[in-house]
């Protein structure tokens, strides 16, 4: 047995060699499988995170916006007769949150609105046709009074067609003429229908940069202008350039309803205002 155990002393030495060597490379062949490992799994995470960027990308490729449905509903507004099913499922309008959201709810919804955009078109179009008749029958006084003015033969009757004729032909229930006080003598001072303004009170009541601004309330620096006016609610004033040595001069159209506001145009006052500054001008030059 001593023989036997001699014999294989030899092997048995070269395999504690082979084992102290393998125990050497142990540490270096961990190392080596754990960046296999690490490196795998890398490789792993890359390929998750592809896929989920190119998952993400088809969902919002294919991602259906409100617009799409809304434009596809617009061209096909027969889709529903179609699939009436898919009413049930749909969340209506507040109009319809405590019925029943049928086929025939969903119908008289819609026949709702649809009445009630025909009622607001035709309150429009009222609207727009009343302005057109006032704006028409406007321009048709105006004209009138501007033919009342140019037929006249002298400032005495030009003064009386404006003072007591206007009126009634504008639908106005005062209409008054003034200049602003200068120490020049002149014709328009003559005639005592024809008012003296303070210097300065033309441009407290219109823009220097205006020629007319119409008025909804009359303040009271407005109403120093007449005394009488004092029953007026609104008015429109112009002014009236003669030029020359002449002092500036106003025209104003007063009513006691609410006639004049500052939205509406100036463009009439402004036109009857020309007419009656040429008359003034014609009647100063035969004197």
């Amino acid at each position: 047995m001593l023989h036997a155990f001699l014999c294989y002393s030899c092997y048995y030495l070269d395999i504690f060699r082979n084992f102290s060597y393998l125990l050497t490379l142990y540490p270096f062949i961990i190392r080596r499988f754990a960046i296999l490992t690490i490196f795998s799994y890398v490789i792993m995470a890359r390929k998750k995170i592809k896929t989920k960027t190119a998952d993400s990308s088809n969902n919002r490729r294919n991602a259906v916006k409100a617009h799409d449905v809304s434009t596809f509903l617009q061209a096909n507004p027969d889709f529903f007769v179609s699939q009436p099913e898919l009413l049930t499922s749909l969340t209506l309008p507040s109009a319809l949150e405590n019925q029943t959201t049928s086929v025939v709810d969903f119908q008289i919804y819609q026949l709702e609105k649809r009445t009630a955009e025909i009622g607001e078109l035709r309150s429009c179009a009222d609207n727009i046709i009343e302005t057109s008749r006032y704006n028409m029958d406007a321009q048709t006084r105006t004209h009138a009074a501007a033919l009342a003015l140019i037929q006249v033969t002298d400032i005495d009757q030009l003064i009386q067609v404006v003072v007591d004729d206007l009126p009634t032909l504008l639908d106005v229930n005062k209409v008054l003429i003034g200049f602003e006080s200068t120490n020049k003598k002149t014709f328009l001072f003559e005639h005592p229908k024809i008012k003296k303004i303070k210097p300065g009170t033309i441009n407290q009541l219109i823009d220097s940069n205006l020629d007319a601004e119409l008025y909804g309330e009359l303040d009271k620096q407005t109403l120093k202008l007449d005394p009488k006016i004092n029953q007026i609610e609104s008015a429109g004033f112009a002014r009236l350039r003669l030029g020359g040595c002449f002092p500036s001069g106003i025209l104003m159209l007063g009513s006691r309803k609410k006639l004049f506001n500052a939205n509406q145009g100036t463009e009439l006052i402004v036109f009857l205002a020309r007419v009656l500054q040429s008359c003034l001008l014609r009647f100063w030059q035969s004197k």
